[in-house]
């Protein structure tokens, strides 16, 4: 009964999908997980509307032709479902550089390697990240260099009032010297305990173990 619902979804999907003009959709597609990334994918719907783009939903990604699909990040190649859709393809590639130690960034690196020609746009965030992709022979039109912005709506200014307003309320002494916040960030979709190294956070906390010894209190 399940198979025959989706069936008949997935039917009614391509019959009213068949009626848009082509390349005239643009799919968004998160991780689905709740995270920052389906965060960015509210956000660039925003901007989308706010362009004159009609964005819809990952619902409309099966079923559905010759529309536009971005991806908000480069894991979608692991799965080779992406080869079969007829869509022009976007996505970011934000970090993971082969032969680092990470077998994931590796098989997503030859992935992109061997069929990086399906792809149409690449979005990166710096520089090293756009030379790495250029190995492969991507075409350099395709890639699109755009740093990681910040929404100021939900990040305010900081002034000298509010920052001895947080010093007060998180007990910081007036003479500390205050880089910024360090989140855990863990392995895995639960708690987190195990650290995620290959963020570097024992490297952070080795640089700023040296600059104590540097930087005058």
């Amino acid at each position: 009964m399940a198979t025959f619902a989706k069936s008949l979804l997935f039917s009614g999907v391509r019959i009213l999908s068949s009626r848009w003009k082509p390349y005239s959709r643009l799919i968004l597609i998160g991780d689905n997980s709740g995270w920052v990334l389906d965060w960015e994918m509210r956000e660039l719907r925003k901007i989308s509307i706010q362009l004159g783009i009609r964005p819809v939903s990952r619902f409309w990604n099966r079923g559905s032709t010759r529309q536009a699909v971005f991806f908000a990040s480069q894991f979608f190649l692991a799965n080779d479902n992406w080869l079969k859709i007829q869509h022009r393809i976007g996505f970011s590639y934000f970090h993971g550089l082969q032969n680092t130690g990470d077998k994931s960034f590796d098989e997503i690196y030859a992935k992109f390697y061997r069929h990086h020609e399906k792809i149409s746009r690449i979005q990166v965030s710096h520089s090293q990240m756009r030379d790495v992709l250029q190995q492969t022979g991507v075409s350099p039109e395709k890639i699109h260099l755009i740093p990681i912005g910040i929404n100021l709506s939900f990040f305010h200014y900081r002034d000298e009032t509010l920052r001895r307003q947080q010093r007060a309320r998180l007990e910081i002494p007036a003479n500390a010297f205050v880089i910024g916040s360090f989140q855990k960030d863990g392995n895995g979709w639960g708690e987190g305990l195990e650290p995620k190294l290959i963020k570097g956070p024992d490297i952070f906390l080795q640089t700023v173990e040296q600059l104590k010894t540097s930087i005058p209190a």
